[in-house]
This record gives C-alpha cells, sequence and structure tokens, in this order.
C-alpha cells in the first residue's frame, strides 16, 4: 500500500511538475527542440491533425499560434477570437453553443440544414483539439518522467534478493500505430465527397485493415501465450474465460497472482478480439460503401444522360404541338440516348457484380440479398433500355408506314365516291340506235377510272410488300410481326384484284348489253321488214280480191250477154263451153300467179331470221371468247375507253349535272381527270398500260451505324 500511495503521489506531482515547466517554457526554443521536437510521434500526429510541421517553430507559442491559424482557418465565418481566452477554451465554448443551438431546433427549421453542418465543422475541429491537447500532455508527461524516472522496484516488500522484472507491452503500441495510419486515411476519406475519389481511399483502407488483422491476429495468439505461460490451472482457464455461478475467496498468493496475470493476458486477448469483429465489421461497411460509391458515380451519370434524353423527348412533343412533322432522325438521336445509358448500365453491371463477387459474401451473410437485389434492379433497368429503344423503333416503323396507311384509305374512299356517282346516274337507256348514250359513256368512263384506282391499289400493296421483305431482311421486323404485316398486305392486294375484276366485269357486262342493243336493234329492223312484207301481202290479197268480185261480175255480165246473143242464134252449148274452159285456164292462171308471190314473201322472210340468227350467233361467239380471253377483254376495254376518251366533255358533264342535281361536291381526285384531252388520255394511258407505286416506302435498317446491346 505504501509502494502505490508513493506511486500515486509521484505520478500526481509529475504531472503538476510537467505543467509549470510546460507554462514557464512556452518561449524557451530548448525546452521545444528537447521536449517536443525529439518526440517523432507526437510531430506526427499534430501533422496528422492539422497538417503542421512542428519544425517549423520556434517555440511552444509559435506552435499553438499555427494550430489556432489552421483552426480558424477551418472555421472560416463561425470563429471568433477572444484575447481573454485560450483557443482550446475558446473552441470548447463555440462547440457548447453550436451543439446548444442545434438542440434547440427542429429538423423542420429553415435554418436546421445550415446549423447542423456548422456544428459537425465544429465538432471535427472540437474532437481533434482535444486529440491534439492530449498527445502534447502526454508527450511532455513522458519526456519529463523519462528524465526523473525512479525505480520503485526497489521498494518492494518481497524478501527476495533478485531483482524482479518490469513488463512493457510493446504489442499495444504496434497496435496503436496501426489503428493510428487507419485513422488517417478515414480523416481522409472523410475529407473527400467525390464518389470516385473515395474508391482509391476506400481501397487503401481495406488494405491496412487487412494488415491490421494480421497484426491482431497475431497479437491475440501472443497474449494467449503469456496466458497460458503462466501456468494456471485448467478449472481456473475455464472460469476466467466463461464465467461460473459462483463467487470465491482465493487466500494462496502463488493463485491469486497467477489468476490475476492470466486474466490480464486474456482480457487483452479479449479486447483485441473485438477489434479484430469491429475491423471485420468495419471491412463490410467499407465494401458496402465502395459499392454504394459505384452505383452513386453511375447513377449520376446515367441520371444526366436519362435528363438529356427526357429534355430531347419534350423537345420532340413541343415540335409535335406546334404541328411540326417528327421525323426518323428525330427518334434515331433517342435511341442513341437509350444506348449509351444502357452501355453505361452494363458497364456499371460488370464492375458491380466483380465487386460483389470479391466481398464473398454468403446468403447468411448480411448484405448478401441487397447486393443481389442492386444486380436485379440493374438488369431490370437495362432491360428497360431493351424496350424503349424496341418502342422508338416501332415509331420509326410507324413514322415509315404513315404515308402508305394514310394514302391507302384515300383510294378506298375515291372508289366509293366513283360507286356513289355511279348510283346517283341511276337506270337509263346505255345504247340507242346502235350508238352508246351519254348515261352510257359516263357510267363507262367511271368504271374506267374505279379500275384505275383499284390497279393503283394493287400496285402500292406489291410495292408495301417488296418494302416489307427488305426490312425483314434488314432485321427491322421479327418473324411474327413480318408475317403478321404481310398477310394484312396480301389480303388487300387481292381485295384490290376482286376489285379490278368487279370492274372488268361492270365492263364486259356493259358490252353484253351492248350486244343485246344490238340485236334487240336487228330484230326491230327484221321484224319491220317482214311487217311491210306482210302489209304488201295483205294489200296485193285485197287487190286481188276486188279484181276477183270484179271479174265475177263481168264474168256473169258476159254470161248473160253470151245468153241473150246465143239465145239469139241458136248455138248456145258450142258459145257457152268455150267461154267455160277460158274462164278455167284464167282462173288456173291468177292461181299460179298467187302462190308464187307468196312464195317470195316466205323466202323474204326466212331469209331475214336466218340473217338474225347468224347475228345472233356471231355475237353470242363474241360473248363466249371474252369470258375467257384476257387479250379479247383488254381490247374491248382499249376500244370502249378510246370512246370514252374522245367524250371525256360528256362524262364532265354528267359529273356536274348530279353534283348540281344532288347538292353534292365531289373531290378534285374524281373530277380532275375529265376536265381536259390531256387528263383523259392520262387515264385511259393508266388503264391500258403498267401503274407505278407513287407511295415511297423506306426499307432500310433501322439505326444504321449506331451499336449498342438493343441494336
Amino acid at each position: 500500500q505504501l509502494f502505490q500511495a508513493l506511486t500515486d503521489y509521484y505520478q500526481k506531482d509529475l504531472k503538476n511538475y510537467a505543467k509549470y515547466l510546460t507554462e514557464e517554457n512556452e518561449l524557451s526554443v530548448e525546452f521545444y527542440q528537447t521536449v517536443i521536437l525529439q518526440n517523432q510521434d507526437l510531430v506526427k500526429e499534430l501533422n496528422r491533425l492539422y497538417g503542421i510541421d512542428c519544425k517549423n517553430y520556434q517555440n511552444m507559442q509559435d506552435m499553438k499560434k499555427g494550430i489556432a491559424s489552421e483552426t480558424a482557418r477551418s472555421l472560416a465565418g463561425i470563429w471568433n477570437s477572444h484575447s481573454s481566452l485560450t483557443e482550446f477554451e475558446q473552441l470548447s465554448m463555440l462547440y457548447t453553443n453550436t451543439k446548444n443551438r442545434l438542440s434547440n431546433m427542429s429538423a423542420d427549421d429553415s435554418e436546421y440544414a445550415q446549423a447542423e453542418k456548422e456544428f459537425e465543422r465544429v465538432e471535427k475541429q472540437y474532437l481533434k483539439a482535444l486529440e491534439a491537447k492530449k498527445l502534447l500532455e502526454e508527450g511532455i508527461n513522458d519526456s519529463i518522467s523519462n528524465s526523473f524516472e525512479v525505480n520503485f522496484d526497489s521498494f518492494d516488500t518481497s524478501s527476495s534478493s533478485t531483482p524482479s522484472e518490469t513488463v512493457f507491452d510493446w504489442i499495444e503500441t504496434r497496435i496503436e500505430s496501426t489503428e493510428k495510419e487507419i485513422d488517417g486515411l478515414n480523416e481522409k476519406l472523410e475529407a473527400v465527397s467525390n464518389f470516385t475519389s473515395q474508391n482509391p481511399l476506400i481501397d487503401e483502407m481495406l488494405s491496412s485493415y487487412q494488415k491490421e488483422l494480421s497484426v491482431l491476429d497475431e497479437a491475440k495468439k501472443k497474449y494467449m501465450e503469456y496466458a497460458d505461460a503462466v501456468g494456471l490451472s485448467a478449472s481456473y482457464i475455464e472460469k476466467i474465460q466463461n464465467g461460473t455461478l459462483a463467487i470465491e475467496k482465493v487466500s494462496n498468493e502463488t493463485t491469486k497472482k497467477k489468476i490475476n496475470e492470466y486474466k490480464q493476458w486474456y482480457d487483452k486477448a479479449q479486447d483485441v478480439e473485438s477489434s479484430i469483429q469491429d475491423i471485420i465489421k468495419k471491412t463490410k461497411e467499407l465494401n458496402r460503401q465502395r459499392l454504394d460509391n459505384i452505383i452513386n458515380d453511375y447513377d449520376r451519370v446515367t441520371s444526366l444522360a436519362d435528363s438529356y434524353k427526357d429534355y430531347y423527348q419534350a423537345l420532340l412533343d413541343v415540335k409535335e404541338a406546334k404541328g411540326k412533322s417528327v421525323d426518323e432522325s428525330d427518334y434515331n438521336s433517342l435511341i442513341q440516348k437509350e444506348l449509351d445509358i444502357q452501355a453505361t448500365l452494363l458497364e456499371q453491371y460488370k464492375v458491380m457484380e466483380r465487386e460483389i463477387k470479391n466481398q464473398n459474401l454468403s446468403p447468411s451473410d448480411d448484405g448478401y440479398y441487397e447486393n443481389q437485389k442492386e444486380l436485379v434492379d440493374l438488369k431490370l433497368k437495362i432491360e428497360d433500355c431493351t424496350s424503349a429503344v424496341e418502342g422508338f423503333k416501332d415509331s420509326i416503323e410507324s413514322l415509315r408506314w404513315d404515308e402508305f396507311y394514310n394514302g391507302m384509305p384515300f383510294l378506298d374512299d375515291l372508289k366509293d365516291e366513283i360507286d356513289s356517282v355511279i348510283s346517283l346516274l341511276g337506270e337509263g337507256d346505255l345504247f340507242k340506235d346502235g350508238e352508246i348514250t351519254d348515261l352510257g359513256m359516263t357510267k363507262l368512263g367511271l368504271y374506267a377510272q374505279h379500275y384505275t384506282v383499284a390497279k393503283q391499289q394493287i400496285a402500292e400493296y406489291e410495292n408495301a410488300i417488296k418494302a416489307l421483305n427488305e426490312m425483314y431482311r434488314n432485321g427491322v421486323y421479327s418473324q411474327k410481326e413480318y408475317n403478321e404485316k404481310l398477310l394484312e398486305f396480301r389480303q388487300a392486294s387481292r381485295d384490290a384484284a376482286l376489285s379490278v375484276k368487279d370492274m372488268r366485269e361492270e365492263i364486259l357486262q356493259f358490252h353484253r348489253e351492248s350486244i343485246e342493243a344490238q340485236l334487240e336493234d336487228k330484230r326491230k329492223t327484221i321484224d319491220a321488214i317482214k311487217e311491210q312484207l306482210d302489209e304488201e301481202k295483205a294489200l296485193n290479197d285485197y287487190r286481188e280480191a276486188i279484181l276477183e268480185k270484179q271479174e265475177d261480175i263481168q264474168s256473169l255480165e258476159k254470161k248473160i250477154a253470151t245468153l241473150r246473143l246465143s239465145a239469139s242464134q241458136g248455138d248456145r252449148k258450142a258459145r257457152a263451153l268455150m267461154f267455160q274452159l277460158e274462164e278455167q285456164l284464167e282462173d288456173k292462171r291468177k292461181e299460179l300467179e298467187k302462190q308464187e308471190y307468196e312464195h317470195s314473201i316466205d323466202n323474204q322472210k326466212n331469209a331475214l331470221d336466218e340473217e338474225y340468227e347468224n347475228f345472233e350467233k356471231t355475237k353470242n361467239e363474241e360473248l363466249d371468247e371474252l369470258e375467257s380471253n384476257l387479250d379479247k377483254q383488254d381490247a374491248l376495254i382499249e376500244e370502249y375507253l378510246d370512246d370514252v376518251q374522245n367524250n371525256y366533255d360528256v362524262v364532265y358533264d354528267n359529273i356536274q349535272n348530279i353534283s348540281e342535281k344532288f347538292g353534292i361536291k365531289f373531290t378534285e381526285s374524281l373530277t380532275s381527270p375529265w376536265e381536259s384531252a390531256t387528263s383523259a388520255a392520262e387515264l385511259y394511258a393508266q388503264v391500258v398500260g403498267d401503274v407505278m407505286s407513287q407511295i415511297q416506302i423506306n426499307s432500310a435498317s433501322i439505326g444504321a451505324g449506331m451499336t449498342g446491346t438493343s441494336m
């Protein structure tokens, strides 16, 4: 007890003496060089804390002014010097004031964020000052203590004459040295806010942590070696390591000493184990921070790229709102921006995947599932880019087909308009006196126009199919998309071909009606001739009947006269017979003439019937041949259209009459072909010749020259 009392008194007195010497020698160059500059650990730590080089100062006071200057610079805008207080007192007061100010504010206050930042700045300097103050006191005390060292072992109450050993734990010094190195790196890390700059420091810290773990592991082994060397029994070792539900009094001095010594070394080993676990925890935190830095760094890049993309999309929206057309280059720009974002995300994914793999976490470790979620989220973002690119490609595809899809309904509408005019023309004679009427000529012209529009549709659909095939070869469409569109175009092309067929049939029907009209005219002509022959025959029969009656009267008169004469002359019988024979001869002659006349009439009628039958047969054969011979049909259509071309004004006038009659204004597409001979000739050329597609469709690959996963 006396020894301990003397030791405590000595230590207390030594501290007071050290404090006195420091105050008295603040301006002493010799004291500064002997006490401060000779302590290399102190010099290094002050340099780490304040970035100052102690060799640049002459005495303690100059050095303190240098520290104060660094503190004032770090707290610019907050620090106010008070001459009546020391720098540390001023800093302590500032620390207390900013802390109280922050605690009296709520997070909703408008100045809270600023107050929080000020407190963090003051706290950092305050903690530095505390550490520097402690280092100075310890360094000065150590220097003075070494000058006045007293070996208190001489006061040992032991009766042994053997000098006792003093144990120095240099392991602690080694651990402290490693910790100081890590603390310095940690301060550098805190001073860097840029994500990219932090990771090299984190790598350096992780390397230092690995070194520290190696040191701590070796230290733990050393401590346990010292503990095992004490020679304590296994039962007491079990009690020290795991405890027991008992309180034990130990009176044996040797056992007590061994227990204390073993516990001393075991506790040090446990402290080291705690440090090891703390380092492992900090290593995981640094790995997480490193991964977060990668995420944040890439997020900044992708966020900026997203902002540019959104801005460009907004410009396109404004462009459309103003009625301006959005072209393919606009969408290609959006595709490129999306591909740039995706490339960054892919790069981030590879870096993160490598980083996570290096962490070597198992499903049971903290952060494992969070890391996996980060990777899955990145994959989703990458797929979102692919989806966006496909959407823009769809917009380009739609843009390429806009002219086609906008133009085809126009052609359908024109055909419907033509059909409406044909219906409004109504029914009437298409032919008269062997000639086509104005009504017939108008309908024939409209049939031809309908025929031309249908041919144009076929040409457009065939051109669309050709462009579709080219797009498929260039990878614009998938097999499914290609099949769906090809089916659509082929069906529409077949419908247009049926419309062409219908118009050809209308023109052929027109010709059939023409033939029927010709046959009817022929029949009427022949019937008129036959009727005339019948009238002539009737007139002849009437004349013969009158003549016969007259002759009968004359004959009776002659007979009477003859009878009178015969009666007067007496030869009545001979003369009567002669007259009878003459009369019979005359009758025969008349009967012969009548039969010849009737035969002549019948022959003429038969000839007319045969002429009609031959005419009808010829026309029917003509129709039969038209039904199966496309060349004949084309020739017939050309013949009719030649007539229409020469009578374009008749068609135009009839269309205008319908417009005025029903109050309908027809489109220019309907009326323009009939406004001049030139326009009619162009229509004729389209009907009889090949029709070229008028709609151009870009079939090149989308995004040519651009690269990226989605392309």
